[in-house]
């Protein structure tokens, strides 16, 4: 009774002094709330597809001088599929708008008319119409030179307002020049692997001889890496217009 009494009383003082800890006596732990992460907004500065950007090497000319102007065209944050013709001055000619100083659209000597480069290639098997394209990698710049653009204007002595006004079309699908041999050649072993009056070693020759050239093709497209883009796989238009920009043109000293 002596042993029980004492163990009662030092439980209790171990309560009284803290070295026991009760659950009923502590609150749950409080958990802190889950921060969310910040989202990032997209900044319009950094969501744009691309950009184009006139520049004059010279802003002051004689009426006998070339005007050559300078396209730069600085792509966005993704690739962009558009048609060669982007990338050629011969090409962006036609998008280039010159006023006077009275406001009114100059006219070329004779129209602009630059015709894209078409040919009817193979994609999955079957036949489209396609534009000779190319690649414009994303966070890059490249620079296309209108030669001489006096070739196309009659500009008499004054003050011009220069700009290019493009509607960029952007694909999403490939093919390569090489794709309508690979298809005639992948047409050819199935008429081979048809015919039952070859010998099977004849046969078997002749499918490995197409293989091989369907394999050289294939690394030939690699290597020259020139992209067609099928018509029907528009993924959109894109207006851009550049900055504007004055040239000035004179009388002969």
């Amino acid at each position: 009774m002596k042993i029980f009494a004492a163990t009662i009383f030092l439980v209790c003082s171990c309560y009284v002094l803290g070295c026991l800890t009760s659950p009923l006596l502590v609150g749950p732990e409080k958990t802190p709330p889950r921060q969310e992460p910040a989202s990032t907004p997209v900044s319009e500065e950094n969501s744009f597809a691309a950009r184009l950007h006139v520049l004059l090497p010279k802003t002051t000319c004689q009426v006998s001088e070339p005007v050559p102007v300078e396209v730069g065209i600085e792509t966005g944050a993704f690739d962009l599929l558009v048609s060669h013709a982007t990338v050629e001055g011969e090409g962006l000619l036609p998008t280039l708008v010159v006023t006077d100083e009275n406001g009114t659209v100059v006219k070329p000597k004779n129209p602009i008319v630059y015709e894209s480069e078409i040919r009817e290639l193979v994609r999955d098997g079957k036949k489209v119409t396609c534009v000779k394209g190319t690649r414009l990698i994303a966070g890059t710049g490249q620079l296309v030179v209108i030669e001489d653009i006096q070739n196309h204007y009659a500009l008499a002595p004054g003050v011009y307002t220069l700009q290019v006004s493009l509607d960029l079309s952007v694909y999403k699908d490939t093919v390569t020049l090489e794709s309508l041999h690979i298809h005639d050649a992948q047409q050819r072993i199935g008429r081979v692997q048809a015919k039952k009056r070859i010998a099977d070693h004849t046969r078997a020759k002749h499918i490995a001889g197409l293989k091989m050239a369907i394999n050289a093709l294939e690394v030939q497209a690699k290597e020259l890496d020139e992209i067609y883009l099928p018509l029907d796989s528009l993924r959109g238009v894109v207006t851009l217009k550049s900055n504007l920009i004055s040239l000035e043109i004179q009388e002969p000293s």
